[in-house]
């Protein structure tokens, strides 16, 4: 919608009408189909045969485009026009159709004649002529005037003036000379516009208001349509958010940043020092990568964050890499236009191996390497966080844990510097992000907590159970004993502590979608959280263990090769299960697929919308979104600008909002040909979520007026 010196977009939530659009016709008459505002009018049918824009059946209309509602030029070629008595055609019986040379296509009296003085039919509204040996009467329309002047004719007869007449006159905004309420004039001589009752073209409704709540916007547009489109939860780049039944923006709890991102596991293969990227869906090894210089890092632990990329904590290599997931994120450090990466199965061939002493893989996707080796230790515990970043980013931090110096590392996910180093008592093992962004920590002897929002201060709570760790999206902790065949559930909120015997090893540990817990090796157990009850047992198990995009549980042997399984929960007790092929020597059994990071962690979702500036440097002057956020719940608002948008996925993403506290309309103030809004929605509530219900952007600088 244009204003008079800006532009503004609008973008609404809810159902897109279907025929929202109508097209004006005139009413068929003895003038032989009238044609109003610029369409040809509809002709009369039956007894009037008038034609179709002026022209008559089996005729062409030459000239054909109306002006103020008459046809001009608009005589007929190629035969008669199809005869009425007394008919409306431009054309009687025997006769060839009438020139209008006034506006509406002349009537045949019938009389014979041979000259214009003997057809005077006595009305000062036609025309009255001679042609074809035949009186013809054309009808006078606006402005001519009958006598005296006080009135006007119209199709053949003097009536008094009037909206509708086709002449703009005083306290009249406009006139087309039709009666019509859905075109840009209506049948009162106003101006079309939203909030009139009428429905005209690019309006989907209009309901006499400006609630935006009821189904038609202030608008006049049904919620979730911009530029006739509704709001599309997965387009340019939204993840983890949905449609509610209104068609409102909302966080999806089942799917996107709230689910797994990529039918991907990563699985460590420490003997041989790479990690195994693998298809979940068809079980094929997708690449392999060294994870350190020398391609000896051991890495025995794996972390996938919100994006999908994953960071591998090497245990001999005293060290952390982050490997992206989608190609589109890997870096062309060399400079050659390419991203060059392994992709295939088996061993990493020669070109991709990572020579000893260079801080950068020859593997473009490999993003970073951070040398740990000063915190004195072995790296062993490792977890994204679920936060989203000032600037857009998909889990901003990753914790990794010291053995020996009982050290918590807070490194920036984006750059793999490290932050902050935290004490903790015992020795960091596993770790697991709640739905509050606490970080726990099986240390062995203790069980930690650190309080992220609240200073990072740590605490210790019951240990038992000890080895692998997870949490789910109560915010109760779960641990794994390897060696004393137990499972532990403990709820921080209540201090309630429920331990169960396992028949064989625990180890890892995971929690499908289902709320069933499984570990176990070298046979897994399937365990209902809220009851704590064994529910099934699996024929194969593994030291960890991992829930994959579609909700398929997956295990790693410690020490395997080349073996990795996936499990069929549907299969019945005791469930069977498949067989992929990873690197030599696998052991993990922390989040090999960021599953776990997401069913424990705190909702979220991204809602991006993409415009294009009406000009190369448009100036986006402000943005205004209609948007609730309940209690428990957040928004972060961010926008990129670039000269186009195929530039915008290379524009850094800057923050403009954060709701609450802010308050709209938010002001821009930049310039640029597209501009991109991500809006992030956290909840830490199951049952709650921001609302999204409408994005306002103003433009200006677009050469209209």
């Amino acid at each position: 919608m244009y204003l008079k010196s800006s532009v503004s977009w609008l973008l609404l939530a809810g159902v897109l009408a279907a025929g929202c659009g109508s097209s004006d016709e005139a009413s068929s008459n003895g003038g032989g189909g009238q044609s109003v505002k610029g369409t040809g009018g509809k002709g009369g049918t039956g007894g009037s045969g008038s034609g179709e824009g002026g022209s008559s059946t089996g005729g062409t209309n030459s000239g054909g485009s109306s002006v103020g509602g008459s046809n001009v030029g608009g005589s007929t070629a190629g035969g008669a026009a199809g005869s009425s008595t007394g008919g409306t055609a431009g054309n009687s019986t025997g006769g060839t159709a009438g020139t209008n040379s006034g506006g509406s296509a002349g009537t045949s009296s019938g009389k014979d004649c041979t000259s214009a003085s003997q057809c005077d039919d006595g009305n000062e509204c036609t025309n009255d002529s001679c042609s074809g040996g035949k009186c013809l009467h054309t009808p006078k329309n606006p402005p001519e005037t009958c006598a005296g002047g006080s009135k006007i004719c119209k199709e053949g007869a003097c009536v008094d003036p009037g909206c509708g007449d086709g002449i703009l006159q005083d306290g009249e905004e406009c006139d087309d000379g039709n009666n019509s309420n859905f075109d840009s004039c209506t049948n009162e001589c106003k101006n079309a516009k939203c909030g009139d009752s009428f429905i005209q073209p690019g309006e989907d409704c209009d309901d006499l208001n400006e609630d935006d709540s009821d189904g038609c916007t202030s608008q006049c547009k049904k919620p979730g349509t911009s530029d006739g489109k509704t709001f599309d939860p997965s387009g340019d780049g939204s993840q983890g958010v949905k449609l509610d039944e209104k068609g409102n923006i909302i966080i999806d709890p089942n799917t996107a940043v709230s689910k797994v991102t990529k039918p991907v596991i990563w699985i460590a293969n420490s003997a041989e020092g790479t990690i195994s990227k693998i298809d979940t869906q068809t079980l094929q090894e997708l690449a392999r990568y060294c994870t350190a210089p020398g391609c000896h890092g051991d890495p025995s632990r794996t972390t996938v964050g919100l994006s999908g990329d994953v960071v591998s904590a090497n245990r001999s290599g005293r060290s952390a890499a982050r490997i992206a997931t989608d190609e589109v994120n890997c870096v062309d450090r060399n400079g050659n236009g390419l991203i060059e990466t392994w992709k295939g199965s088996g061993p990493v061939p020669p070109q991709f191996q990572w020579e000893a002493g260079q801080p950068f893989s020859p593997d473009e996707c490999v993003l970073w390497w951070t040398d740990l080796s000063p915190y004195g230790g072995l790296v062993r515990a490792a977890g994204f966080d679920a936060e989203i970043g000032e600037k857009g980013e998909l889990s901003t931090y990753v914790y990794l844990g010291i053995f020996d110096t009982g050290k918590l590392l807070r490194l920036d996910a984006n750059t793999g510097a490290v932050v902050k180093d935290i004490q903790v008592p015992g020795n960091p093992y596993g770790l697991v992000v709640d739905k509050d962004g606490n970080v726990w920590i099986q240390a062995l002897s203790a069980l930690v907590k650190v309080d992220v929002k609240n200073g990072d201060a740590v605490s210790t709570h019951p240990a038992q159970c000890m080895y692998g760790i997870t949490a789910d999206s109560q915010g109760r902790i779960y641990t794994s004993g390897y060696g004393d065949q137990c499972v532990r559930r403990y709820d921080p909120s209540t201090g309630e502590n429920v331990v169960i015997s396992i028949p064989n090893n625990g180890g890892g540990v995971a929690i499908d979608q289902n709320g069933h817990l499984w570990t176990g090796q070298p046979h897994g157990v399937r365990i209902d959280t809220n009851t704590m009850q064994i529910l099934g047992t699996a024929q194969a198990g593994g030291h960890g263990w991992a829930i994959d995009y579609d909700g398929f549980p997956w295990s790693i042997p410690i020490y395997g090769n080349y073996t990795a399984y996936k499990h069929d929960p549907n299969s019945g007790s005791p469930y069977s299960n498949q067989v992929a092929q990873p690197g030599m020597g696998t052991y993990t059994y922390s989040d090999m697929t960021g599953f776990q990071l997401i069913n424990a962690a705190s909702k979220g979702g991204i809602f991006r919308k993409t415009f294009q500036g009406c000009s190369p440097d448009t100036f986006f002057q402000s943005l205004d979104l209609k948007l609730l956020t309940p209690p428990n719940t957040a928004t972060t608002v961010s926008i990129r600008v670039a000269p186009s948008v195929a530039e915008l996925a290379n524009a850094a993403w800057k923050k403009v909002a954060s709701l609450p506290p802010d308050t709209m309309p938010i002001p821009l103030n930049v310039s640029g040909g597209a501009l991109q809004v991500e809006v992030a929605m956290k909840s830490q509530d199951l049952n709650a979520s921001p609302i999204l219900s409408s994005i306002t952007l103003v433009q200006s600088n677009c050469g209209k007026n």
